[in-house]
């Protein structure tokens, strides 16, 4: 969908992504495990939440788990599903639309989280605080170092925390890099959706809020660029 060139070794590059068939229902050619892609993300990456396409596959899955537990529902299950999957067809179009027009878009988060948000949108993910899936893994001063070589390196401005994740790590680094840092309430939503009355309490919601902050932020205007 979006082909990007970088210039450093985090490649990104989805041979096969998910596509929708004419009744709107998500499908996948090789959303599995042994899916070919280039991300250098060790054994498995599982934001896969993070690329709407994706979304909208789980959203088919369940619907076809209820109605085989429960034929006598289908009917609803299946109107469910097809307004759902709708609202989130405008959902990826208008992340598309709201990314499409930044000319920087080198951005930092606290964990590698947003890889399939990045390739589906065409964002250039430069590396992540914790470099690593597993949110609880450690930072080693020789991996400060690095990233922050990284981050002058490439030149990149805004470093992203994350609701789940304290961000006392990403304010030292984003110091000594000289970037700015997102946090408090303009934090991204990555590994669980927000509380109740939240921007994040919804899957949709939390799609909006991410890409709101996002687009702000790597725009150097609203309350996310501090």
């Amino acid at each position: 969908d979006h082909a990007h060139d970088h210039d450093h070794d985090h490649d990104h590059d989805h041979e096969a992504g998910p596509t929708t068939t004419s009744t709107g229902a998500a499908t996948a050619t090789t959303a599995t495990s042994t899916e070919k892609d280039d991300h250098d993300h060790g054994e498995h990456d599982p934001h896969v939440w993070h690329d709407v396409r994706y979304a909208m596959i789980m959203v088919g899955n369940v619907h076809d788990a209820l109605v085989a537990a429960d034929p006598d529902g289908a009917r609803t299950y299946t109107a469910n599903r097809d307004r759902y999957l709708a609202e989130l067809e405008v959902l990826d179009r208008e992340i598309e639309t709201a990314i499409r027009g930044l000319a920087d878009r080198r951005f930092v988060t606290n964990h590698e989280a947003l890889a399939y948000y990045a390739d589906r949108y065409g964002l250039d993910a430069i590396g992540s605080i914790i470099p690593s899936f597993d949110s609880s893994a450690e930072l080693s001063a020789a991996d400060v170092s690095r990233l922050v070589s990284t981050l002058k390196d490439n030149d990149v401005r805004v470093i992203f925390a994350e609701q789940s994740l304290p961000a006392r790590t990403a304010e030292v680094i984003a110091r000594e890099a000289g970037c700015r840092i997102v946090s408090g309430e303009d934090a991204l939503y990555s590994d669980a959706l927000g509380p109740a009355g939240s921007p994040g309490a919804t899957y949709v919601g939390m799609m909006r809020h991410n890409t709101r902050v996002i687009v702000e932020a790597l725009s150097g205007v609203g309350t996310g660029a501090r």
